[in-house]
């Protein structure tokens, strides 16, 4: 188990290396968020430490460093957020053995209703507290453009959610391998 203290210094190396990461936050002690990462940011979120990525794109370009990291990949539409994706991602958030970075094209829609529901339904967080934190500025929630995000958070049956998330053995993450088009 990682102490407090080596967590935030661990936080403030990798926030610092990686200040060009676009819309990068750190989540908890093993988790991260991010917009879409270049080539070279991979490079130093890796050395940082990231061990794991999910990407929620179907379309990425992460397959030149996906064999660097243990690589996963929920294909999710901002437009129609689903329960099935949202476990599949739950179950890889809390199934990793490293720190891991979850990611779409902003970081902010996809990647802010994959945070909001691990606050929910693993972080016990009250739905408000999970929105009001989605619809902050500085992660570029695109309210308007998405708004059955917000719907869809406001309605989601966590217990359902949390149920399935921890209710069968987890199964083994899904790895796309280097070079395979998302």
């Amino acid at each position: 188990m990682i102490g407090k203290a080596p967590i935030a210094i661990l936080a403030a190396v990798l926030l610092s290396a990686c200040a060009n990461v676009r819309n990068l936050h750190q989540v908890d002690a093993k988790i991260w968020r991010s917009a879409q990462p270049t080539h070279s940011h991979f490079h130093l979120l890796e050395k940082q430490g990231i061990g794991e990525v999910l990407t929620l794109r179907d379309w990425h370009p992460d397959n030149d460093v996906a064999s660097r990291f243990k690589f996963h990949q929920i294909t999710m539409r901002a437009g129609e957020i689903k329960d099935e994706e949202i476990v599949k991602a739950l179950r890889i958030l809390v199934s990793a053995e490293k720190p891991v970075l979850i990611h779409c094209y902003h970081g902010s829609d996809r990647t802010g209703a994959v945070v909001a529901m691990y606050r929910m339904v693993v972080q016990n967080w009250t739905r408000e507290k999970a929105i009001e934190e989605l619809m902050e500025p500085k992660h570029g929630h695109h309210a308007r453009i998405f708004p059955g995000i917000r719907k869809y958070l406001q309605t989601v049956d966590i217990e359902k959610i949390r149920r399935e998330v921890h209710a069968r053995p987890l199964p083994k993450p899904e790895v796309t391998p280097p070079g395979r088009p998302g």
